[in-house]
Order: C-alpha cells, then structure tokens, then sequence
C-alpha cells in the first residue's frame, strides 16, 4: 500500500461526486477533489501518518496484505467500501454515515491498553507489519505510546463523524 493514511469526513453529496469522478476515469480530477475536501477546515480529518497497519495488527491479528474485512477495527482503517485498484492508482476507500456509527461505537468498546498488554514487537516483525520499525526494540514504550495515540485519535475522529452524520474517505499513499 503506501505510506500515510489519511482519513477524511464527508458528506454524502462530497461522497457522490468522489465516485462520479473517479467514473469519469478522469485522475486529475480526482486528486483535486481530494485536496479541496482536504483544504476543508470545516470538515474533520485525521492522518494517521505510518501506524495504520500496525494498529490494525495490533487489535485484529491482520496486515495490509491478509485482510478479511471482518472487524469493524479494519472498516475503521481500511474502510469498508474500497474503489478498485484499476480505476485509481492510490488505495481509495469509504465508510458510509451508518457504518461510521457502527464503528464508532466498536472503536468506543476496545480498550486498547489490553491489547498494548500483550504487544510484542517479534510478531509484528514476523508478520511483515508496516512500517519496519520491529528491531528498535529499544524504542518498544515509544512505539506503544504512538499506537495508543493513533488509536485514540482515529476513535475520537469517527464519534464526532457519526455525531456529524457523514462519511468517512480513507486514502492510504
């Protein structure tokens, strides 16, 4: 996949307009749609920067490169809709209003520090989980910290977008 997960509220109408111009087949486009929602102060945002494989690991027992879509903890990071890899060359997905409450309200029941409890950087390095950063084992608290962090931060981003009854755009490049 890439290297930044970015994670964007939107409205359905925005939602509509995104799959109309990736239809159209027309790239340019697409990319300015992408940064006029992202130069929208008004709407919530999230980069999650290099841990989105890692959380998702973390609390599902998946990477980027097995995942099944069974947890709502990967519709969270993932998204749940993906567009097709032949349409757009950046890996471009979307949760829709009623899911965003459903993951809301997932994201809301974990407690993370459970899963950080039986965090051990060996399997993620055996796994393949992106970013590498496994052999820094002497950065373990540090890499916990950010993970804790990432998760919060993704939990309060997807309360106030279902609070706000809208979608959520997850681009990852």
């Amino acid at each position: 996949m890439g290297l930044s997960a970015n994670y964007q509220e939107i409205n359905t109408n925005d939602l509509d307009r995104i799959v109309e111009t990736i239809e159209s087949e027309v790239e340019i486009n697409l990319y300015r749609e992408l940064d006029a929602l992202a130069n929208n102060e008004e709407l919530n945002q999230y980069n999650m920067d290099k841990m989105w494989d890692s959380l998702n690991f973390l609390i599902t027992g998946e990477t980027s490169e097995n995942l099944t879509f069974k947890s709502l903890v990967t519709d969270a990071i993932f998204g749940s809709c993906q567009f097709p890899d032949d349409m757009i060359d950046i890996y471009l997905a979307f949760v829709a209003p009623d899911g965003v409450c459903d993951v809301a309200d997932a994201l809301n029941d974990i407690d993370i520090d459970e899963y950080l409890e039986n965090f051990d950087m060996k399997e993620f390095a055996k796994n393949n989980v992106y970013p590498d950063i496994w052999e820094y084992e002497d950065e373990e608290e540090f890499i916990k910290a950010d993970l804790k962090a990432a998760f919060e931060t993704l939990k309060e981003f997807y309360i106030e977008t279902a609070n706000n009854g809208n979608c959520v755009l997850v681009f990852i490049g």
